[in-house]
């Protein structure tokens, strides 16, 4: 059920920029969300890796790029959304 709102999210989010902070959110979840099933492992690597780039892309020059995704938290992917979005 979940993972299934995290898509429709996900495709009402596309590739709209003004969206990033959302979609790179919404892609961790669904990361993590499948680490907790085995067999989906690389489903799990992929969303995971595009929310990190996602977050460097918005963190900018605040970006700790020693930080893996394995190191972030959701509340670092919840300060990327405006109050108002939450």
């Amino acid at each position: 059920m979940s993972r299934s709102l995290l898509d429709q999210a996900l495709k009402i989010y596309g590739d709209r920029e003004y969206y990033d902070p959302e979609k790179a959110r919404a892609l961790y979840k669904k990361g993590k969300s499948f680490q907790h099933v085995v067999m989906e492992g690389n489903k799990s690597n992929k969303s995971l890796n595009e929310a990190l780039g996602l977050h460097r892309k918005l963190k900018k020059e605040k970006a700790d790029f020693r930080r893996g995704v394995d190191e972030l938290t959701d509340a670092d992917f919840d300060d990327l959304i405006v109050f108002w979005s939450k």
